[in-house]
């Protein structure tokens, strides 16, 4: 996935992300993210990776202090930054920095101006930089506070509950406008908290893709995936153009009075609930980005334990899901083919034959094929080599072994999990037996 020039690159699910601080150096531990060692930063990288995540969003405020003068970053903290994109990229992850918290209620004018004069020293020296992904330019303009605490539909045209967004909004555009100047190769958008209010709704539109943080997470355990679907299908309302990325989700995996009776298994089911809602609005969700890759060490048990990976650095149920999930999405993306136009009447068996025009080497692969119309159900499918004739899969000494054929009506998408053992790249094709209802 390219970072450069976004606005053409990004496409449904690509985004498989993380927020992400190191174990030992999260917000309010051991003076900050810069004092993490190299070490750390590699070794969670590589867990990551191994978890087919290829973003982290990370907390510009926290990884890097400002100068004795206060208007300049310290330059060792930038040059520790760049070795961090630089780790992050070797293990084929690009990162969404979130800038300094410009439009929240507490900042002095003069302090803003400050923060803004920080905000373009970064941008603009990676605006060419091929690691970043994109900037979330706002984290949470409401301060984390929500102005709406249902998600019925009537609340996304009352006025903003809170006065003080009207300000916050007008700062935004300004934001908006300045960080497009500063880099014009790589998306902006505000991290939304929630999307029903109308404040909100207009910061969503001000991004490049709309955004928001989902932590309904009574509502999702009761409701199931279709709490989720409603939030997605509601923020993609506010812009019909541009696709959706849920930039925090998650729960602590702890007992407490804030969070009575959340345990692994919780975890797991939100986790379960939230993808399986991205995969059935697929054409409008960029992605995801759990809160976050590991339990830390922090001053509240509860911020400690939201992590998809222990203490001890094994998966928790939630950690297993996700790294199952992402390598589906990672392989369609990879192996996304369109059904071809067909003809059938109702209640007919159709055969369809279509070359992939890719060549897969030795080893286990899925394949993706979409857009089936609802009328259309998959009997059966096959993997073939493209050019042979149909009479059957071999191929000398090769022989397709169609592992599982996973169709879903609701999403119009037919999943085929294959293998072959030839010792060279085999040009692929499929047969699908149809029927028309």
């Amino acid at each position: 996935m390219s970072a450069l020039h976004t606005s053409t690159q990004l496409e449904p699910l690509s985004v498989r992300g993380i927020n992400y601080y190191p174990r030992e150096y999260a917000w309010n531990q051991n003076g900050g993210i810069w004092r993490a060692p190299a070490s750390a930063w590699e070794a969670d990288m590589e867990l990551a990776a191994s978890l087919h995540i290829n973003t982290v969003r990370v907390f510009i405020e926290n990884w890097m202090r400002r100068s004795k003068s206060g208007n300049e970053w310290a330059p060792e903290d930038l040059q520790k930054f760049d070795d961090f994109l630089g780790i992050a990229n070797k293990n084929g992850i690009v990162v969404i920095p979130s800038s300094l918290q410009i439009a929240d209620s507490s900042t002095s004018d003069s302090e803003r101006e400050v923060k803004r004069s920080l905000n373009r020293s970064l941008i603009e020296r990676h605006a060419n930089d091929e690691r970043i992904l994109m900037w979330d330019i706002i984290n949470e303009p409401t301060g984390g506070k929500p102005t709406c605490d249902t998600h019925n539909l009537a609340p996304l045209d009352q006025a903003c509950v809170n006065p003080l967004l009207v300000n916050i909004a007008q700062v935004m555009n300004d934001v908006k406008r300045s960080a497009n100047a500063w880099d014009p190769n790589h998306f902006i958008y505000v991290g939304a908290t929630h999307n029903t209010n109308a404040c909100l709704k207009r910061a969503n539109a001000l991004g490049d893709i709309v955004a928001f943080h989902e932590y309904g997470i009574d509502s999702i355990l009761s409701e199931g995936s279709s709490r989720v679907q409603w939030s997605i299908n509601t923020t993609h309302s506010l812009s019909t153009d541009k696709l959706v990325l849920i930039g925090e989700f998650g729960m602590p995996t702890v007992n407490s009075e804030g969070f009575p009776r959340r345990t692994e298994e919780d975890q797991w089911q939100l986790f379960n609930y939230v993808l399986d809602a991205c995969e059935k609005e697929r054409q409008k969700v960029a992605g995801v980005m759990p809160w976050m890759l590991l339990d830390v060490v922090n001053d509240n048990i509860v911020d400690s334990n939201f992590g998809i990976v222990r203490a001890d650095r094994t998966l928790k149920p939630a950690g297993a899901l996700l790294r199952d999930t992402f390598y589906r999405w990672a392989q369609s993306g990879k192996n996304a083919f369109f059904l071809p136009s067909i003809t059938h009447a109702p209640g007919q068996v159709t055969s369809v034959f279509f070359a992939t025009g890719r060549r897969f080497k030795a080893g286990e692969h899925m394949i993706e094929v979409r857009n089936f119309p609802a009328s259309v159900t998959v009997l059966n499918a096959w993997v073939t080599e493209a050019e042979a004739d149909l009479r059957g899969p071999k191929i000398g000494d090769a022989v397709f072994k169609t592992l599982s054929v996973q169709y879903s009506t609701a999403n119009g998408v037919c999943r085929i999990i294959f293998s072959h053992d030839f010792g060279g790249s085999i040009p692929v094709g499929l047969m699908l037996l149809l029927a028309s209802g």
